[in-house]
């Protein structure tokens, strides 16, 4: 039997370990792809075609999707999990309706906007998160 100090996080064996893995990645990747889609979406209002930034936009939901369900394998935290579904809420059916009715709305066009980054700040902070985590049994 190994001793742990309180702060160090509790070792994960099997399934549970390959989804925290997993949980991370995704939200790097989350991550990257949220601010490329603040790139794609500038592309389209100038010009461009808004058709990249549409499929990102449905990546980036599914994604989140698999960013829960990792959460819930790795059975992360309370706090995690719920992040993580607030994110796949704002994401996924949140998202979608904004940009389908930004079209008659200037002003729900600018929340798909806000939204975006509220996606972007989410992912950044679940991927925060996991690094912490991750370095935890190093510091004690």
């Amino acid at each position: 039997m190994s001793s742990q100090t309180p702060d160090a996080a509790p070792q994960l064996s099997g399934a549970r370990s390959t989804a925290a893995a997993i949980f991370g990645i995704l939200a790097a990747i989350t991550l990257a792809m949220a601010a490329i889609q603040i790139g794609l979406a500038g592309l389209g209002a100038f010009g461009g075609s808004f058709s990249p930034h549409a499929v990102l936009g449905s990546v980036i939901s599914s994604m989140s999707l698999l960013l829960l369900i990792a959460a819930l394998i790795a059975r992360q935290s309370r706090g995690i999990v719920i992040r993580a579904l607030v994110l796949f809420i704002l994401a996924a059916p949140l998202q979608h309706a904004l940009a389908a009715f930004g079209y008659d709305s200037i002003w729900i066009g600018a929340l798909h906007a806000l939204n975006g980054v509220a996606i972007t700040g989410l992912s950044g902070e679940l991927m925060g998160e996991t690094l912490i985590r991750r370095r935890r049994p190093e510091a004690a």
